[in-house]
C-alpha cells in the first residue's frame, strides 16, 4: 500500500477514466485520453492511450503517475504560443490531476475502500464516508458479548501533574462533570461550568421556539458550534434551540415533539 498512493491521491488497481482534453496536435480540436492503472513488479503502472490525426493510436505508460503527460502539455503549451492562443500553464496540471484522482467525487469513494487507513502519507479530506456499503463482517461466535475479553498488563502512567489536577477537580467537584448540567452539585466557578458543559451541550433538545442558538464561529483556525441565549433563562428551564434540518420528503419526515405554541410539526 505505501507505493500506490501519495499525499494527495490513492492510486486504486483497476481504475480507469476517460477524459476530454485537447489534441496534441490540432489546437482547435479535441480527442479522448483514455487513462488506467495497472500493477507492475509490485508498483503502480500508469496507461494513458489516445488517437490523434494520421500518427494513429499513442500510450503512454510508466510507474510515474506524471509519465507522458508532462511532455504532452509542453508540446501543447508551446504549440499554442506559437498560434497565439490561450496560454496553457503546465506546471498547475499534474497526472493525478488529469486521472481525475483529485476530483471530490471520486476521492470520497476512494477513501470508503476498506483497509484505506493503510495508506499512512494519504491526506484524508473527507475520512471514512458511507459512500459504499460494504458486506458486514462474519462473527464465528454469532454475537459480539460472547467474545472473549482480552486483559491487558499494561498500566497506564500516572504523573505528578495527572495526579494534582484530578485532586483539584475532585475538591472542587468537578469529578462529578459526567452528570447532568441540571444536576444540584456545587459549583465554584464559572469556568467550572463550562468545563462541565463541554459534552453535554450535546443533548440539548430542539424546539420551535427555542431559547438558544447555534452559531458556527471560527477559533484558532478551527470551527467550533457555540450555543447563544436569546433572552432571559430561569433557573431549571430547559435550554434548546432549533435545528434547522433540511426539507425533505414525506417519506422522510421526522416528527417534531416540542410543545411548542408556534410547533411546526417536523424538524425537517
Amino acid at each position: 500500500m505505501a507505493l500506490f498512493h501519495s499525499k494527495s491521491a490513492i492510486y486504486p488497481v483497476g481504475y480507469k477514466a476517460t477524459r476530454i482534453y485537447w489534441d496534441s496536435i490540432n489546437t482547435r480540436k479535441r480527442c479522448i485520453y483514455e487513462s488506467w492503472i495497472g500493477e507492475k513488479d509490485g508498483k503502480p503502472w500508469f496507461a494513458t492511450s489516445y488517437s490523434t490525426g494520421s500518427i494513429g493510436e499513442i500510450t503512454m505508460c510508466g510507474h510515474d503517475v506524471n509519465e507522458g503527460w508532462t511532455e504532452l502539455l509542453n508540446n501543447l503549451s508551446n504549440l499554442r504560443a506559437q498560434q497565439r492562443m490561450l496560454k496553457l500553464f503546465p506546471k498547475y496540471l499534474t497526472g493525478e490531476n488529469l486521472f481525475g484522482l483529485t476530483a471530490p467525487v471520486v476521492a470520497r469513494i476512494l477513501e470508503s475502500l476498506p483497509n484505506i487507513e493503510l495508506c499512512a502519507n494519504y491526506k484524508f479530506r473527507f475520512g471514512r464516508s458511507p459512500v459504499l456499503e460494504l458486506p458486514l463482517a462474519v462473527n464465528p461466535t454469532g454475537s459480539a458479548r460472547s467474545e472473549p475479553h482480552v486483559k491487558h498488563n499494561r498500566k497506564k502512567p500516572h504523573t505528578l501533574i495527572s495526579n494534582l489536577i484530578s485532586e483539584y477537580y475532585e475538591s472542587t467537584g468537578i469529578a462529578d462533570a459526567a452528570s447532568s448540567i441540571y444536576g444540584k452539585h456545587f459549583v465554584h466557578s464559572k469556568s467550572s461550568q463550562y468545563r462541565r458543559m463541554k459534552l453535554d451541550w450535546r443533548y440539548i433538545n430542539h424546539s420551535c421556539n427555542p431559547n438558544c442558538v447555534a452559531e458556527v464561529v471560527n477559533f484558532e483556525k478551527e470551527k467550533k458550534i457555540m450555543i447563544i441565549s436569546n433572552r432571559h433563562i430561569l433557573s431549571g428551564e430547559e435550554l434548546n434551540y432549533d435545528y434547522k434540518f433540511d426539507f425533505e420528503e414525506e417519506g422522510n419526515k421526522i416528527p417534531c415533539l416540542c410543545g411548542a405554541l408556534n410547533c411546526r410539526k417536523w424538524m425537517n
